[in-house]
């Protein structure tokens, strides 16, 4: 299972497909994910998911419909939950691995190699000196595509 909180939120399951949250389960899972394994007490999660509106149905409801996507992985403890996830479950703590890595690399080791994607439209042209058109060789392949590191 993947947690992804890189952009818009969602769960992976081990097939790679994955669900969307409802909105209510998306500040669930953001506000479990900040605190880091730790604890987050009943009356936050109601102020928080439900938009102050504290009621201890309201957070027993918005637990269990995301424990419905994430399984056992949201625990209660004492008067709250918590989010407790295995190395490499969450979208950010690989980035973060990745990252760090990059930054161990020695700098002829950094070195990137440009990949194109397609954009579906023309990258953008410049001007020359005395305002001569410059042609980009990107712009001369079949494809459009822009350059991106």
């Amino acid at each position: 299972m993947q947690i992804l909180v890189l952009g818009s939120a969602a769960v992976a399951g081990g097939d790679g497909v994955e669900e969307s949250l409802s909105l209510q389960r998306q500040r669930l899972l953001g506000l479990l994910v900040v605190e880091d394994g730790g604890v987050v007490s009943s009356d936050r999660i109601a102020e928080y998911v439900s938009d102050g509106q504290v009621d201890g149905s309201t957070v027993r409801t918005a637990v269990s419909r995301l424990r419905k996507v994430v399984g056992d992985r949201v625990e209660h403890v004492g008067d709250g939950y918590r989010l407790v996830l295995s190395d490499g479950e969450l979208d950010a703590q690989r980035f973060i691995s990745r990252l760090d890595s990059a930054r161990e690399l020695q700098p002829e080791e950094r070195a990137v190699r440009p990949r194109t994607i397609r954009t579906g439209r023309p990258p953008p042209r410049s001007t020359g000196p005395e305002g001569a058109k410059v042609t980009h060789a990107t712009q001369r392949a079949p494809q459009r595509s822009a350059l991106v590191l």
